[in-house]
């Protein structure tokens, strides 16, 4: 029932804290928790480059970002029967090894908690319009205003200009 449900989205500047992002999501109807949280890693696979990454900078358009993350959300409500799901973005300087984002849902069943989190990021990542910059910690590295790095699984796609 949409009565039932309860969604919170954050997508700012403050730490991520996953014990809140589970509490948020608590629910007597429901016996499963999934999260997934998402941390800076020191190198990206496949990359050219032989610097680490010291940290990443994430910016959005706020309005399309929120408007966005909430359709997904939505979606999953529907096709996953989650009851909760709380979803937080960091923006702003996220240094190695810290979390980025959290997400959180619960519903009944294992099953639908597990898969919901799972399209949840895969849909945020391909099509929430937040951008990160690497910047790295090789000494040789001139580039001090980091290189922006394309989500691979982003497929938002713009007419070509004719």
């Amino acid at each position: 029932m949409e009565n039932d449900r309860r969604l919170e989205i954050r997508i700012d500047e403050s730490h991520i804290e996953i014990n809140e992002a589970v509490e948020f999501v608590s629910n007597n109807d429901c016996g499963a928790i999934s999260t997934f949280l998402g941390v800076t890693r020191k190198d990206f696979p496949n990359d050219d480059r032989e610097k680490g990454t010291k940290y990443l900078v994430y910016d959005c358009y706020h309005p399309m970002a929120r408007k966005e993350t909430e359709r997904i959300c939505q979606q999953a409500f529907v096709k996953h029967g989650v009851k909760c799901i709380f979803v937080h973005h960091k923006l702003g300087r996220v240094d190695l090894g810290a979390a980025s984002i959290v997400i959180a849902a619960s519903a009944p069943h294992r099953a639908a908690s597990m898969r919901a989190v799972e399209d949840l990021i895969d849909e945020i990542k391909s099509k929430v319009p937040i951008w990160k910059k690497e910047y790295f910690s090789s000494p040789d590295e001139t580039d001090e205003n980091g290189i922006t790095k394309e989500n691979k699984e982003f497929d938002i796609h713009f007419p070509e200009k004719v």
